[in-house]
């Protein structure tokens, strides 16, 4: 059974597909059913989607990923002129040709981000056996540091049995 909100978010969905349906038809007379919309047409679609920058994030899913407000947010943009139709000129070859393109930049993308990511596990044992060897100094400095303070104490200890004595010996007047 459906929650309310999830009926509403259908009842928009269906509202959005029309709108972006019928825009087709008033500014580029194409007759494309509601159910067969597209956010990001493909090579055989005769459309494609443009936008104002402020309406780029609407266009990072797909049209049934979307959330109601963002449904909303579409047909307010068509009816404001910030979603616009025009003819899709890209032929199949031309769209391969972007995707061969963009999947050369990703891997390129990806080669610098593992080269990255191997000097930074690199940087970082560096720095982890660093601290480690600040540890072992300190712990060291730290337990020199006691024995010097117990010497010390020994040593002022035998210091004052000296002086009391040659008090003791010293003749008195």
């Amino acid at each position: 059974m459906s929650t309310p909100a999830n009926k509403k978010r259908a009842s928009e969905r269906l509202k959005c597909r029309k709108e972006l349906s019928n825009h087709l038809k008033n500014t580029l007379s194409l007759l494309v059913p509601p159910s067969e919309i597209r956010l990001h047409p493909q090579a055989g679609d005769e459309y494609m989607w443009q936008c104002n920058n402020n309406c780029k994030h609407l266009f990072s899913k797909n049209l049934s990923d979307l959330s109601t407000n963002n449904y909303i947010e579409i047909y307010s943009a068509l009816e404001n002129g910030d979603i616009w139709a025009v003819e899709n000129n890209i032929t199949a070859n031309e769209m391969q040709g972007k995707q061969a393109q963009e999947v050369g930049r990703l891997r390129e993308e990806y080669e610098k981000l593992k080269l990255e990511h191997f000097h930074l596990q690199k940087k970082n044992k560096q720095l982890t056996m660093l601290l480690l060897l600040h540890n072992r100094r300190s712990d060291w400095l730290g337990q020199s540091l006691a024995k010097a303070e117990i010497q010390s104490r020994t040593l002022a200890g035998i210091l004052e049995q000296l002086k009391q004595g040659l008090n003791n010996n010293l003749p008195h007047a």
